[in-house]
């Protein structure tokens, strides 16, 4: 099991063991009901009837069960098949605030959310091949980055390209493309394959790079200058496009990425 996107999501894999999570809300009661299975075989199922199948549609649990499954009768599970391979991904409250203001536990502005456990630790309960289990995790809340210092890094290569480009301005825009490109897509790569489908990942994280390399080395290639231009200035937009979706990296403290951190 590990944490995706922050606090956004936990990931279970499982082969050859059969992995109950229990539910959410009623995971410290005596008889507590499922909320997920993956069967050692790999099927993966949700349980219809219980409280976390209907609320895990939203960060802050918007959602509303259905006044059936709250009785007892209610408890007996549905199970609906919703994937294969061992693998599931789902959002779970246990492990984030509960509320989009900072948490009163936290004084300043970083430090560990108290989410209720022991040591203030949240804590979501499994049944591994019958035996109870306990993954605790900590919530630790980061003050988020300064971006000026990235922007004005940016501003200073902008600056030194262009005074380049007095030398030679087709040539220092086309390697400025290609490397921008190349150094994009293996960010946008990391970034891709830390991040699965349904917690926001997209393939245009190394797509949209991708497409700005091969302009780039288009450009280098043709000896036209209009077709150079257009190389790179389909290059340039590429990048931009990229820049601009990835605008968030300058404001948050966590990032989604398998890239080491300086």
């Amino acid at each position: 099991m590990r944490v995706v996107g922050g606090d956004g999501f936990l990931e279970l894999r499982s082969t050859g063991h059969q992995v109950v999570v229990l539910d959410q809300i009623q995971d410290q009661a005596p008889a507590p009901r499922p909320y997920l299975q993956i069967e050692p075989d790999g099927t993966v199922q949700l349980n219809r009837s219980s409280i976390g199948y209907y609320i895990n549609g939203s960060r802050y649990g918007a959602g509303s069960p259905p006044a059936s499954i709250q009785g007892p009768g209610g408890a007996t599970p549905r199970w609906v098949t919703v994937g294969h391979g061992g693998r599931y991904l789902w959002h779970d409250h246990r492990i984030h605030w509960m509320a989009p203001g900072k948490p009163p536990s936290v004084r300043g502005n970083s430090g560990k959310v108290d989410m209720g456990g022991p040591d203030g630790d949240w804590v979501v309960r499994l049944v591994v091949d019958g035996r109870p289990v306990a993954v605790v995790g900590e919530l630790v809340l980061h003050a988020a980055p300064n971006p000026l210092p990235w922007l004005a890094l940016a501003l200073a290569i902008v600056v030194l390209i262009v005074a380049a480009s007095q030398w030679s301005a087709r040539w220092t825009t086309t390697i400025a493309a290609v490397v921008s490109g190349a150094v994009a897509v293996l960010v946008g790569w990391e970034q891709h394959v830390a991040v699965p489908a349904a917690a926001g990942g997209t393939p245009l994280s190394w797509a949209l790079p991708g497409v700005a390399l091969m302009a780039g080395m288009l450009a280098a290639g043709v000896r036209q200058p209009r077709r150079q231009a257009t190389a790179l200035l389909g290059a340039s937009a590429a990048l931009v496009g990229w820049v601009f979706m990835r605008w968030t990296v300058l404001t948050h403290a966590v990032l989604p990425t398998q890239v080491a951190a300086p």
